[in-house]
């Protein structure tokens, strides 16, 4: 049986962790209602969707468990890359990010232009995929998370 999109445009399988196909951790409350927090980064990610026109708006990546965190984080590595705490605290661990996956170059600074105009707003990483030639655009909620006091998840901070 397949299982329920948890968003109106986002898939079970598009969100769920791609590692080990579960939900993350608080996903729903008490009264298994999703949580506030999922809500508004699902809203945001409707709200996009609706003014691009409807048009499908995929989701490349959204909850992570550790482990398939750690995969992502070796390969890096062992690609060469050095310097970056992803990995190890990366909104995808708690389920508070999407990639989304835009149509081209122009759609991805419309969607950029969207996830900026959002309330509350959210971080946006877009940038750094640009220059590597990535169409990917992150939207997230970290500033929901705090895990560390000494790191700036703060909202609107763009990469």
């Amino acid at each position: 049986m397949p299982k329920p999109n948890v968003s109106p445009n986002i898939t079970f399988d598009e969100y769920a962790c791609q590692h080990c196909h579960k939900l993350p951790p608080g996903f729903l409350d008490d009264d298994l209602q999703l949580s506030l927090e999922y809500q508004i980064l699902f809203k945001g990610f409707e709200e996009i969707r609706e003014k691009r026109g409807g048009k499908p708006l995929g989701v490349e990546s959204g909850y992570r468990c550790r482990d398939h965190e750690q995969a992502l984080y070796d390969a890096w590595v062992e690609g060469g890359k050095k310097g970056a705490v992803h990995g190890f605290l990366s909104i995808h661990l708690f389920g508070l990010a999407l990639d989304l996956t835009p149509i081209d170059w122009v759609d991805q600074a419309k969607i950029v232009k969207l996830a900026r105009a959002l309330k509350p707003k959210p971080r946006i990483g877009w940038a750094q995929y640009k220059k590597s030639g990535s169409l990917l655009v992150h939207i997230d909620y970290g500033q929901f998370v705090q895990p560390c006091p000494t790191l700036d998840f703060q909202p609107g901070l763009e990469w």
